[in-house]
């Protein structure tokens, strides 16, 4: 079972992580970052998944560093 998360575009290093304690203080048993989550997906405002970042870069990023800004970040092919 892999879980993943998805995050806004515009948020920061710093919302990321508090999102994600946010999750595993509200389900601690189903959600386990260390064994099962490896990458962050971005969307947009609308949902659409923009690409992703993977788990190890988070933390080597400064809080205030925004998502879209880390060095890891993996954009996913856009189609018309």
């Amino acid at each position: 079972h892999a879980s993943f998360i998805v995050a806004l575009k515009d948020w920061s290093v710093g919302q990321l992580i508090d999102y994600l304690k946010e999750i595993h203080r509200n389900n601690p048993i189903g959600f386990n970052v260390e064994s099962n989550l490896y990458d962050i997906f971005i969307i947009e405002e609308n949902g659409k998944v923009i690409g992703s970042v993977p788990l190890k870069s988070i933390f080597f990023a400064t809080h205030q560093e925004k998502i879209l800004q880390t060095l890891e970040f993996i954009e996913f092919m856009r189609q018309p």
